[in-house]
């Protein structure tokens, strides 16, 4: 009898075993399938907390901009953007930059993303009537324009890239429209007097172009620069970049001008070759 008991014993301890032992194996698959499934594309957004605004994806749209393995990323991105401040917004401003891609001159890409008129890079722009703002309380969605589209397709196909796995969305600027504003350190503007003396303006970069001139199917692979000054040394393209970044598209770069009144200019240099 007791032979009996201790086959039984043996065998319910064997069938135990063999439970634990399956049980680790399910585990241990399903913590493999985990760590090998595709990462997400990470998105860094510190917005400036005392800027008035809130940004977020589209419900519908954030898991495929995440998405590495979205080819269409770009084309379903569109941020929402929230006034939450109690004046209309004319002019808002952020760059999405891809920290980890560089270009060719090695600066960090990116694409610039704005509403309104351009005029408002000049702090004391003041609102027109056909100025159309985003309303206090209200909403507008940032979408990648399709020119910007294709000019990151055409840098990856040109230059064997793939797409980032780290986005940036950093603020610019915003102008209210009646002289006031944040500047890109989001420190509030028009400056006292202690700040207005020794912070420069913002302004946009001049165009240096290529010898040849611009087909127009060219692609163009701009150096922008971020207020950041740039001395002049009386060569057309001359002159030291600081804080360089290169922003994607196929269309040809406006033309821009400096701070009025000042020995300094932006400049921007571009590489053109024919579709």
């Amino acid at each position: 009898m007791k032979a009996v008991q201790s086959a039984y014993a043996r065998l319910i301890l064997a069938c135990l075993m063999v439970g634990i032992a399956s049980g680790l194996l399910v585990v241990g698959v399903r913590t493999s399938s985990i760590a090998q499934s595709p990462q997400e594309r990470k998105v860094e957004d510190d917005m400036p907390k005392n800027v008035p605004i809130k940004i977020k994806f589209k419900a519908e749209k954030e898991a495929k901009v995440k998405d590495l393995s979205n080819s269409d990323w770009l084309r379903d991105f569109e941020l929402e953007v929230t006034n939450t401040s109690g004046k209309p917004i004319y002019f808002l401003e952020f760059w999405l930059v891809f920290p980890d891609v560089l270009s060719e001159s090695g600066r960090r890409i990116g694409i610039p993303l704005r509403y309104g008129r351009m005029d408002f890079i000049h702090f004391n722009t003041i609102a027109r009537p056909d100025d159309v703002p985003i309303p206090s309380g209200g909403e507008y969605i940032f979408k990648i324009p399709e020119d910007d589209q294709r000019g990151w397709d055409l840098s990856k196909a040109r230059n064997h890239r793939a797409d980032p796995k780290k986005i940036q969305i950093e603020f610019v600027q915003l102008s209210f429209g009646d002289g006031s504003g944040f500047d890109g350190d989001a420190k509030p503007y028009p400056y006292k007097k202690d700040q207005s003396s020794i912070t420069p303006c913002r302004e946009g970069p001049s165009q240096v172009a290529a010898e040849g001139g611009a087909p127009k199917n060219s692609f163009t692979l701009g150096a922008v620069i971020r207020e950041a000054l740039v001395r002049k040394t009386g060569r057309l393209s001359a002159g030291h970049f600081f804080d360089g970044y290169s922003f994607l598209g196929n269309r040809t770069p406006q033309s821009w001008q400096c701070c009025s009144g000042t020995d300094c200019s932006f400049m921007k240099d571009d590489t053109y070759s024919c579709a």
